[in-house]
């Protein structure tokens, strides 16, 4: 079997729906790791530095962790 057929065949059995999927999870499962870090962080400067502000961005914070979980279901139900 020369080179030129086997490349062929190794191309046509690659799924590329299924490694946009997998991309697009692993994107956004690292994202939603970052959004946790980026809440404890939220939380330690709130205790270091107490501001009124502070609330606001707890409340950020855990609306991009919920925005974040939900893209998740999003892309793993649509596809």
């Amino acid at each position: 079997m020369p080179i030129d057929d086997t490349s062929r065949q190794l191309f046509m059995n690659v799924n590329l729906d299924f490694w946009i999927k997998v991309f697009f999870i692993l994107f956004i499962v690292f994202y939603i790791v970052f959004a946790f870090v980026l809440n404890r962080q939220i939380q330690l400067m709130g205790r270091a530095l107490p501001t009124q502000v502070v609330p606001v961005m707890k409340f950020v914070a855990l609306i991009n962790i919920g925005a974040a979980l939900a893209i998740l279901f999003i892309v793993i139900g649509i596809f």
